[in-house]
């Protein structure tokens, strides 16, 4: 199966299963965006400046995993909507576990084939609608984190989005200094007010 599992048409938002998610793991429209290095990028190369804010569209994220097959094949995906009542399979549901057929990665070592992806739908204040793709060890922090405040906004302030701020963080380990993806709570704005002015934050209950 190749395609993003669609959103049931009659759901309803829920939090069930968000705490599983969260502790296994530590289908929208709008340009691809991604975290690359120190700064937010289109495919284009067209870049979202740091400090831009954005309302984080909770009702649109979706995850799940998906399989990198090679420059010209399509990737599987596993994916579908995160606050829909949609349960990602586990890993080992997945397959591909004989590690001696994986291809080396950067450090040469096996690279497991399935990467585990968030995809958080953002708007601008002048309404430019993002795809905000967060994947690998390096952004699942970031990535759990908005999981997090997702859950908070869906349990206290349902008809509001999140209002968050692009930035970044420095991080080290024994090799190299490098930057994660950082995205502060900014504010809040109610859902049929977006692109009008935001309401100060509140405490949300993470």
């Amino acid at each position: 199966m190749n395609e993003m599992i669609p959103y049931p048409e009659l759901a309803e938002l829920t939090i069930a299963g968000i705490d599983e998610h969260l502790a296994q793991h530590g289908g929208s429209e709008g340009e691809f965006l991604r975290f690359d290095r120190s700064r937010y990028v289109t495919r284009d190369g067209d870049e979202l400046a740091i400090g831009t804010q954005v309302a984080l569209l909770l009702d649109r994220a979706s995850s799940g995993w998906i399989k990198f097959k090679g420059q010209g094949n399509p990737p599987d995906k596993r994916m579908g909507p995160l606050f829909r009542g949609w349960t990602p399979p586990t890993r080992a549901e997945l397959g591909d576990l004989d590690k001696t057929a994986w291809s080396p990665g950067l450090d040469n070592k096996p690279e497991d084939p399935w990467k585990y992806n968030h995809l958080f739908t953002i708007s601008t204040a002048e309404q430019e609608i993002y795809i905000l793709s967060l994947m690998g060890k390096s952004q699942i922090g970031c990535a759990l984190d908005l999981v997090r405040m997702c859950k908070g906004y869906l349990i206290s302030f349902p008809q509001h989005y999140p209002l968050l701020r692009l930035d970044r963080r420095p991080k080290k380990n024994k090799f190299m200094s490098y930057f994660v993806p950082y995205l502060p709570e900014n504010g809040k704005i109610l859902k049929a007010n977006l692109g009008g002015e935001p309401e100060p934050i509140d405490k949300v209950p993470f």
